[in-house]
């Protein structure tokens, strides 16, 4: 499992309502066929396919742990993510 997903299971039932709140309040959603463009923070990582993205930060012991929006996206709706396996997007925004 992904470090990610190790995160969210450990959530208590409180805790993840809490970062659901949290997340999606920092969402612009629109219509099932639209982007759900991301309103908060934007990686500026130089690294290959970061650049750009929306960055949601989850602690993990006191400690701010920053992944990308859409793998915590992919992760709250529709549940881990498999390994060798990527949280894309449909309209590709950055």
């Amino acid at each position: 499992m992904s470090r990610l997903s190790l995160l969210l299971a450990a959530l208590t039932t409180k805790e993840r309502t809490k970062l659901k709140t949290r997340f999606w309040a920092k969402v612009d959603v629109c219509g099932p066929d639209e982007c759900w463009p991301w309103k908060a923070s934007i990686s500026s990582s130089p690294g290959p396919g970061e650049g750009g993205y929306g960055r949601f930060v989850i602690r993990e012991n006191g400690v701010g742990v920053e992944f990308t929006a859409h793998a915590v996206a992919t992760e709250l709706v529709d549940g881990p993510i498999p390994e060798g396996f990527f949280a894309c997007h449909s309209c590709d925004s950055r």
